[in-house]
Order: C-alpha cells, then sequence, then structure tokens
C-alpha cells in the first residue's frame, strides 16, 4: 500500500509540471490590412483564458485616422493637433514709416538701398531726400534723419526675422500635409523638406539672435531721440513748424511701434513657444508609422468581443469611417469543473465460499470451505466530482477526481473513492483515472480455512472487513 502512495503521488507531481509548463500565456494577434480591407486572426494554439490579443492595422495613415478598440469601454487612440507660429504684422510700420513727413534739410544724409526698405518707406525717404533747399543750418534735422535712416535698417532686419519664420511655417506646413497625404506605402506624394527638432532649433536660434540685436538697437534709436529732445535749442527748433513737430511725433510713434512689433516676435520665438513646436513636431513623428499597434488584452471568461472602429481625426477631410463587426473569440477554458459517471475495476476482493458435505458414515458427515471462482477485483460504479485544467492549448487535460461508488457485487457495497488523471475533449470529456478506493469487502473468517473439513458446518464462514485498495476508473465528464 505504500508503494502505491508514492506512486500516486509522483504521478501527481508529474502531472503539475506539465500543466504549469504548457499554461505559459500566449499573445494571439489580429491583423487588419487597410489598403487591402481584410481581417486576418493568427493564433498561437487555442485561445485560453489569461491569455492576450493584439490588434495591429497595418498600412493605416494615423495623421489621418485615429484607431478606437472598445473591450470592456476601453479606447486607444490620440489626436495630434499642430497649430503653428503666429502670423507678424509688419503693415503697420510701413505705414507709419510712410506717413512721416518730408522734411527739407541741408544735411546730407545717404539713403538705404531701396532693396531693403519697403516700398512705402522708400518713397517717402527718397521725397524728403531728393530735392535739398536751403534753409537756415541746424543740427536737428540731420540727426533726426540719421535716427529714420538707422530705423529704415532696422525695419528691414524685421522683415527679414518675418520672411525667416513665414518660410518655416511654410515648410512645417507641406511637411504636415505630406504626412496627412502619406500614402499607404510610406511614398512621398510631393517634395516637403524633412523637418527635425534639430533643424527648427537651429532655424529659430537664429531668428531669436536677430530679434535681440534688433530690439537692442530700437533701443538705442530711442535713447538718441531722448538726447536730442534735450539738447539746447531743440525746443525752439521744434516750435518753428508744424513740419518739425509732426517729423519728431512720427520719429517717436514709429519707434514706439517697432518696439511693441520686436517684443511680439520675440514672444513667437521664445523659449516656451519653440519648446511647443518641437514637441508639434515630435508628435508628427510618433505618429508617421503606417503600422498601428494595440496594447496587449487579455482574454476573460470563455469568449472576448472586441469592436474595433477606424475613424476620420477630423470629420470635415470627407474621409469615410469603417466599423468592423464584433469579433468575437470564443476561448477554452483552462480550469474547469465537472461531474460525470465511471466504472471502476479495484482490487477489493468480495471472497465467496460453498460448504461442501461429505457423508463419512451413516452418523458422521464432514464439512469443508471451497472457495467460488470469478474476478480476482471488484467492479464498481461511481458518481465522480472532477477538478481539473487544461494541459496547453489542446482538449487534453488533467483532473483531481472524488466521490461515492457502488459496487457491483450480490451484495452492493458503498465505496469512497479518489484520484488523478487524464481526460479528453471540451465540454463533453473522457476520463480515465487511477483510483484509491476505501469500503469493506468480503473474507474468509480468520477462524476457518478453505479445504479444511470441519465436523460442524461453519455458519458464518465470511465476514466483513475495511479495506483500500487501487483502481482504474474510466468515464464520462460533462463540464459544469
Amino acid at each position: 500500500m505504500k508503494k502505491l502512495s508514492f506512486v500516486i503521488l509522483l504521478f501527481a507531481i508529474t502531472i503539475t509540471g506539465i500543466v504549469r509548463k504548457a499554461q505559459a500565456q500566449k499573445v494571439h494577434h489580429i491583423n487588419i490590412d487597410f489598403t487591402a480591407k481584410t481581417v486576418q486572426t493568427q493564433q498561437n494554439g487555442k485561445l485560453k483564458q489569461g491569455d492576450f490579443v493584439k490588434v495591429n492595422v497595418l498600412h493605416l495613415n494615423q495623421q489621418q485616422y485615429k484607431v478606437s478598440i472598445n473591450k470592456s469601454d476601453t479606447s486607444f487612440y490620440s489626436d495630434v493637433v499642430f497649430p503653428k507660429l503666429a502670423d507678424i504684422d509688419m503693415a503697420g510700420i510701413a505705414d507709419m514709416l510712410a506717413k512721416i513727413p518730408a522734411l527739407s534739410t541741408t544735411v546730407s544724409v545717404t539713403a538705404p538701398q531701396p532693396e531693403s526698405i519697403s516700398n512705402a518707406f522708400t518713397e517717402s525717404y527718397t521725397k524728403s531726400n531728393t530735392k535739398i533747399k536751403k534753409v537756415p543750418a541746424s543740427p536737428f534735422p540731420g540727426r533726426l534723419n540719421a535716427v529714420l535712416a538707422a530705423l529704415a535698417g532696422i525695419y528691414s532686419s524685421m522683415m527679414q526675422d518675418k520672411i525667416a519664420i513665414d518660410q518655416l511655417n511654410f515648410e512645417i506646413e507641406k511637411y504636415l500635409l505630406e504626412q496627412y497625404d502619406m500614402q499607404a506605402t510610406g511614398a512621398r506624394t510631393f517634395s516637403a523638406p524633412v523637418i527635425s527638432p534639430a533643424v527648427i532649433e537651429a532655424r529659430i536660434d537664429v531668428v531669436r539672435a536677430s530679434v535681440v540685436a534688433n530690439m537692442i538697437q530700437i533701443s538705442k534709436e530711442r535713447d538718441h531721440l531722448v538726447t536730442i529732445s534735450a539738447s539746447s535749442g531743440f525746443t525752439e527748433w521744434l516750435g518753428q513748424s508744424d513740419e518739425n513737430k509732426n517729423f519728431y511725433q512720427g520719429i517717436q510713434a514709429l519707434v514706439t511701434t517697432m518696439d511693441t512689433t520686436e517684443a511680439n516676435v520675440f514672444l513667437q520665438v521664445n523659449a516656451v513657444n519653440a519648446a511647443a513646436l518641437l514637441k508639434r513636431v515630435l508628435k508628427l513623428a510618433n505618429n508617421a508609422s503606417t503600422t498601428f499597434t494595440s496594447l496587449p488584452m487579455m482574454i476573460n471568461g470563455d469568449a472576448t468581443e472586441l469592436d474595433i472602429a477606424i475613424i476620420p481625426k477630423d470629420s470635415s477631410w470627407g474621409l469615410p469611417a469603417f466599423n468592423i463587426p464584433k469579433l468575437r473569440f470564443p476561448s477554452t477554458p483552462r480550469w474547469y469543473v465537472g461531474g460525470g459517471s465511471s466504472f471502476i475495476y479495484s482490487s477489493l476482493r468480495n471472497e465467496a465460499y460453498s460448504t461442501v458435505e461429505t457423508q463419512v458414515d451413516s452418523v458422521k458427515k464432514n464439512y469443508k470451505l471451497k472457495k467460488e471462482g470469478g474476478l480476482s477485483g471488484e467492479l464498481a460504479i461511481a458518481a465522480l466530482l472532477h477538478f481539473g485544467s487544461k494541459i496547453g492549448h489542446t482538449d487534453w487535460g488533467c483532473n483531481l477526481v472524488i466521490g461515492p461508488a457502488l459496487s457491483l457485487t450480490t451484495v452492493v457495497r458503498p465505496r469512497l473513492t479518489t484520484g488523478i488523471g487524464f481526460s479528453y475533449g471540451s465540454r463533453q470529456m473522457l476520463s480515465a483515472n487511477l483510483m484509491l478506493v476505501a469500503g469493506y469487502e468480503s473474507r474468509l473468517s480468520t477462524v476457518y480455512e478453505a479445504n479444511t473439513e470441519y465436523p460442524v458446518k461453519p455458519e458464518t464462514p465470511v465476514v466483513s472487513r475495511l479495506g483500500v485498495g487501487w483502481g482504474i476508473a474510466l468515464g464520462y465528464i460533462y463540464k459544469f
């Protein structure tokens, strides 16, 4: 009996190791080809509870579409918003330059090159310098014209900064449109510059340096105006004519407007906006892949349903939406509990003896016990409860069983059984188990011996004894 118990224990340990090794979690894939409009499942064996499912959408432009996966009301997607640097309004400065009245002077001031300033400024400045009239010598017109010429140079630099920012915005917009128009194969529909965070950073640094230099120059010219206005005789010169007063006030207003405009330009390229622009380009790069892969989703219960939708990010684009009918994945539960009936053949014995009577003489008789032939074991029917687990991704499983049984003998006897074994099937299964069977069995009493003559007929040669034996059970399981 000890040897039998050891064998059963070793068998149980071996089966447990096999089950643990086979029950490693696996990942299954759902592949959706957005170009071919096909759906394929890539199963890694049979689906089991605790396994994972990933959704892969191939050939998808993620700038145009987002993927929504509903499993237990969970969605996986993100939008990409791509604003740009604000436009810089330089028209106000040109208008102010044009409105500054012409002022005749005997002081010669070299006019700036026409291509470096606006047409409005060139026209205004040329009108004020082409006709030189003889007026009483005064230093103030020349000094003010020098300030005006310096402001014209600064204005030219500001226009170059505006063009640089506009060009950067234009190239980013082209890159954005290209990403939206990217074909499934990743081919470039039209030529657009490759925008990277390093390129943007370098170009913004150039603009920032120019803007800071312009702001310093504007501040210097403001100080020059203050110095001129504080000079001796300036108040008298200013009051000589409305022309003088309008000329000076126009330059004052121009300095203020240019200072405010350049401050706004600096706000566009400051650290916060520059970092925001870099982040937006990174978002574009992060969504440049034409393959969407979801997070792993665990299979719970006997079936898992996925509701997948591919939706345009902007309804104004006129792109169609695609809704994939619910994908249902019936899984094979790993653990199971079931009940069923089995036939058990065990080593328990119910011995039967016949009494043989022999006439010795006319008075005396002898009796002896003769063992009846038959099975060396006992056949029983059992109602068993099975606790088991599938082995890997197959229909095979192993289980522990326990339950009562009844012997199929002349005298029906109750039995208590337990054991371990295998099963095969999905919901309805066949099982084979190695059993331990306990119960009372009929054995020859120790008072008597077979084939021994007794002068008196034995009254109760067979008695009941509690015994334990091994057995083999074959039966049926219905999984709950």
